[in-house]
């Protein structure tokens, strides 16, 4: 049976993944993992960046011996195992992303971080504040927001960019949905083709939040890439 990871998306976690793994588990010995700060997992002892997320996986991957698995990143996971990939630091066999931000300008930044500010979220939607903080138990949650809006103003001017991706040779999809509101259609199609063995796949009536995905629509689509 193929060994399939799991990367989870920024305040994301490993068993918000859950359902999508249940229908995988038929065809993949499948295996996630926490980022650092979340999930209830220890922060680093600095602040979070894609270049240590990518050295907590690669860390996972040679404890589980994973190297040459295939790997499915939501988000910011998606970002993580490319960034892998890119830097030669881990092979894998094929990588299928879903919702994974490309374009990292400032403007771009600067829009995203506003969305981060933890006070104003507990404030205006107290629900989602509660939601991240059981997911995050026993972290801080508003700790790891913050976290992740640094970790978002440093892409600004340390992100991947197309030779990157062009050094990539394992087979590439990029999905993107059709109604995501922070990527856009546009990026992922001109990402995808910078891949040596890219293909594409747009997700009709999809947004961008993890909880509101068709998890049968993406098995199937996940399924079909590695398969």
């Amino acid at each position: 049976m193929k060994k399939l990871l799991l990367l989870h998306g920024a305040l994301g976690s490993a068993s918000q993944m859950e359902p999508l793994a249940d229908l995988l588990r038929d065809e993949f010995d499948i295996y996630s993992f926490d980022f650092p700060g979340h999930g209830g997992k220890c922060f680093l002892n600095e602040s979070l960046s894609i270049s240590n997320l990518t050295i907590s996986v690669l860390e996972f991957i040679q404890q589980f011996e994973l190297e040459n698995c295939d790997v499915f990143g939501y988000s910011m996971g998606g970002y993580v195992a490319l960034n892998l990939q890119a830097n030669k630091q881990i092979r894998f066999n094929k990588i299928i992303t879903l919702a994974t931000k490309f374009n990292w300008d400032n403007e771009i930044v600067t829009n995203e971080i506003s969305k981060l500010d933890p006070e104003k979220i507990q404030q205006n939607i107290p629900a989602f504040a509660a939601l991240l903080a059981n997911r995050h138990l026993p972290n801080d949650w508003k700790k790891l927001m913050i976290e992740i809006a640094s970790l978002m103003k440093n892409l600004g001017t340390n992100h991947l960019e197309d030779n990157n991706f062009k050094s990539i040779q394992c087979p590439v999809r990029i999905c993107v949905g059709d109604r995501d509101n922070m990527i856009s259609v546009e990026e992922s199609l001109h990402t995808y083709r910078q891949f040596p063995n890219g293909s594409l796949s747009v997700f009709s009536d999809t947004s961008h939040p993890f909880e509101k995905l068709s998890y049968v629509k993406l098995a199937s689509e996940i399924k079909q890439f590695i398969s």
